[in-house]
């Protein structure tokens, strides 16, 4: 997700998207995918995994407490 937001210069000030030449930066779908899809998903697997492992432990933490250790 995060190539998705890398463009290079190619000349004359045209950005295009560094994995996909072909694919003008922030112009059209690019700007739609951007902000809709690579954006959120990294939010998601940045924050929302973590903090979703950490609600976990945190409501499992007494059954964590009380294991005995070997």
């Amino acid at each position: 997700m995060f190539f998705n937001f890398k463009c290079i210069d190619i000349g004359d000030d045209d950005l295009r998207v560094y994995s996909d030449l072909e694919v003008s930066c922030w112009g059209g779908w690019h700007s739609v995918f951007s902000f809709s899809v690579a954006a959120p998903a990294i939010i998601v697997w940045g924050l929302g995994i973590p903090a979703f492992a950490f609600f976990i432990m945190k409501r499992h933490s007494k059954n964590l407490e009380q294991m005995e250790v070997r």
